[in-house]
């Protein structure tokens, strides 16, 4: 993930309900978590999912590319997706490109073979909105500390709580832990 780009409220905002939308549009609900069902819901979108393990560095890894054809028939849309990855990766990866799937935007859908930092960053939180809504993470926190503010909980009790959130919704944890930072729950250097 981007750390250097910030998002104004704004952007963020409209990805929230970019994902909202998104997930209403598959039939997934509020408190439902998408997990490996992200699987079917490209078929839905007749995305064809390209598979294949990318053993690469960490300087120049690849999670996932989204590339599209013109046909006669129309479009056809391709997902490459490196299945060397963690599942959780994986499913991540797949929410992003679904982003730039939804929105045209990415090198994919340009003349450039640079990646726009900003669209890149919009990509990684539809990804993170997508698989774990703002609601459901509110709802999970408030049960399980009865209060949003995590300043005072153990590291042990917090890493217990991510790892169970892991669990149910099937995210990173990097991405879970910037999911706690991005809603406010946690300051940047915990965890």
């Amino acid at each position: 993930m981007n750390n250097e780009i910030v998002l104004s409220e704004k952007q963020i905002e409209e990805v929230k309900q970019l994902a909202d939308e998104t997930r209403k549009l598959f039939g997934v609900y509020g408190d439902v978590p998408i997990a490996n069902d992200i699987f079917m819901l490209l078929e839905k979108k007749e995305i064809v999912l390209c598979q294949y393990p990318f053993h690469t560095e960490k300087e120049s890894h690849l999670d996932a590319n989204i590339t599209w054809f013109e046909t006669d028939y129309g479009p056809i849309t391709f997902i490459g997706l490196n299945t060397s990855l963690y599942f959780d990766e994986q499913i991540f990866a797949l929410a992003h490109e679904l982003y730039h799937y939804i929105t045209k935007s990415g090198k994919a859908y340009t003349d450039t073979d640079e990646e726009d930092k900003v669209t890149e960053k919009k990509a990684d939180r539809f990804a993170a909105e997508l698989l774990l809504p703002r609601e459901a993470l509110h709802s999970r926190v408030i049960s399980q500390f009865q209060s949003s503010n995590l300043d005072e909980v153990s590291d042990l009790r917090l890493l217990r709580f991510v790892a169970r959130l892991q669990n149910e919704w099937w995210l990173p944890y990097h991405s879970l832990v910037l999911r706690l930072f991005e809603e406010g729950y946690i300051k940047q250097n915990m965890l």
